[in-house]
């Protein structure tokens, strides 16, 4: 999303109406964070639509350092198989990956793979490393090394993540050809394997111990293989963490390094922009965006609707949870069609956030432009609810207590239109960490309002990789057809008969509509205009090679 369309967003702010919602939603708020309900070993959140550009002027620069603001603390991070992508811009900086998407696609680029091939039938994708590869101790990248950083992916000794999921139903082993060269044999077959090389950070599989057992040897940092290399001496706990060039990666970064500063707060984080503290941010509030785009001081941009959206979970009583209603889809049904999403954009997001009618991102192979239509419709959800025999039942909302303030907007206003279809939905205030457990084993006792992502890859990663939609999942969704489905991706499909898979796929979501989504987590990224040539990927990481300063602008 690009500068004139934030600008048009800003536009729509004079028309808004229902002030005190808008207030509640978003004053003080700051938009961080991938979700609390799915992300990695949270309890409980992509990739979208392109990245941002800066105003490059004239030749690039070389030197300098980045300051980077930031809300995620180095300790946070339980790498290297991440699937957080709010924390991209921070962890893409110290380790890479073999291929990235590009910013307006799901294509894979080269990063520390040159070169990729299938065989016939894509059971087999033959892999070519960069001539020269190091890891930042110096120590050679070869075939066998980045064997052993993707086999380490699924150890019991690593830490459970979206991205273990992918590796243990995408790949089936991995085969060393020579020094550079590796073939991945595919359990499914076809591009599904990018997804897992866009989470899956390389790091040397013999200093991976070193690195999750004891955070400050350097010995764990020196496994890297990104852009920047850590600089622990500079490293403060809860404060800051650098990188210094890593002057042997196959695209050395034009800033000198890149300093990431943490803050508590993220008005605290907009006001060091201000007084030119730091350069940069992906982590600023909605009301500071505004402001920004008003004085024109800033760069300013949108990440992409598809890295992470609001959604309505609707769970079932499998489990021993859930509510009896909720077992009926006419019910699930209503509620989905009860969400006003337009007005939730406009008022409680200030035009900030993106409706999501239906699950997919328009460049996705299973996307329906006939399932992304308007499904609000007030009448013919309060006729399913009569139909259902379930009008004036109450049913449990539950939202986190003291997360973000958005979750607690979206609930108020999901709340008042149920009420106008014969539900009564009562907002439950749960603490994270009792939560979490209930959210993960589908044993909430209603709805919930959540994170969700993973939607912009490949069709068949969005039931691998989400928690909500994978099996066992949040909602306790478990039928005998969706099993079916996904096992079928499994089975080596043809290419029509993948086509046809994501069709079913598509229908038993829009029958059966166990998660309902609402709108685009609207993450606010701003950069001073010294910092030129900023984008991103499909998924909000940035190119950090192609960025620089320029300290006369």
């Amino acid at each position: 999303m690009g500068s004139n369309n934030w600008a048009h967003r800003i536009s729509r702010r004079g028309a808004l109406k229902g002030a005190g919602i808008a207030a509640a939603g978003m004053a003080g708020a700051a938009l961080i964070g991938c979700g609390d309900d799915d992300d990695d070993d949270d309890d409980g959140g992509g990739g979208g639509g392109g990245g941002a550009t800066g105003t490059p002027a004239g030749e690039p620069k070389k030197g300098g350092e980045l300051i980077w603001g930031t809300l995620s603390n180095w300790e946070s991070y339980n790498g290297p198989y991440t699937s957080s992508s709010v924390q991209s811009p921070n962890w893409s900086a110290f380790w890479d990956t073999l291929t990235k998407f590009g910013e307006n696609s799901m294509a894979p680029e080269p990063h520390l793979a040159e070169a990729w091939s299938f065989n016939d039938d894509q059971t087999q994708l033959q892999v070519t490393l960069r001539q020269g590869a190091e890891f930042h101790s110096g120590k050679p990248m070869d075939a066998a090394a980045v064997k052993g950083s993707f086999e380490l992916i699924d150890d019991e000794g690593v830490n459970n993540s979206q991205v273990k999921g992918t590796f243990s139903k995408y790949i089936e082993s991995i085969d060393v050809v020579d020094n550079r060269t590796l073939t991945f044999n595919l359990a499914w077959p076809g591009p599904l394997i990018f997804d897992v090389f866009q989470y899956a950070h390389v790091h040397d599989p013999d200093a991976l111990a070193a690195y999750t057992e004891d955070r400050t040897d350097p010995a764990g940092f020196e496994g890297a293989s990104g852009p920047f290399k850590f600089d622990l001496d500079s490293f403060r706990a809860g404060e800051t963490y650098r990188g210094v060039r890593h002057e042997a990666h196959y695209e050395p970064t034009l800033v000198d390094s890149i300093q990431f500063r943490v803050f508590q707060d993220a008005s605290v984080l907009g006001l060091a922009l201000d007084a030119g503290e730091i350069h940069a941010t992906n982590n600023a509030t909605a009301a500071d965006g505004i402001r920004w785009q008003d004085s024109g001081d800033l760069n300013l941009d949108i990440a992409p609707s598809g890295l992470a959206m609001w959604v309505m979970g609707m769970v079932l009583t499998g489990n021993g949870g859930g509510h009896p209603a909720l077992d009926d889809p006419r019910v699930r049904k209503a509620l989905y069609m009860a969400i006003d999403r337009k007005r939730l954009s406009e008022e409680t997001f200030q035009g900030l956030a993106d409706v999501k009618e239906f699950y997919w991102e328009t460049f996705s192979e299973a996307y329906d432009p006939e399932l992304d239509r308007e499904h609000f419709d007030l009448d013919a959800a309060k006729a399913l609810i009569d139909e259902s025999g379930w009008a004036g039942e109450k049913i449990e909302l539950s939202v986190t207590s003291g997360g973000d303030p958005n979750d607690d907007a979206i609930a108020a206003v999901i709340q008042a239109d149920a009420a106008k279809i014969g539900i009564d939905l009562e907002i439950v205030l749960y603490d994270g960490a009792v939560r979490g457990p209930l959210f993960r084993g589908g044993t909430l006792p209603g709805t919930y309002i959540s994170s969700f992502a993973f939607y912009a890859l490949q069709p068949e990663t969005l039931p691998v990789m989400n928690f909500q939609m994978r099996i066992p999942n949040s909602c306790a969704y478990d039928t005998p057809e969706y099993n079916a489905i996904i096992d079928g991706f499994g089975q080596q499909p043809t290419a029509s008969e993948r086509t046809d898979l994501h069709k079913q796929l598509n229908a038993l979501y829009e029958a059966e509509a166990w998660v309902a989504p609402i709108v685009s987590r609207g993450y606010v990224w701003a950069w001073d205009k010294k910092l030129k040539n900023l984008t991103w990927d499909t998924l909000s990481i940035p190119f950090h090679s192609r960025y620089w300063l320029d300290e006369d602008a």
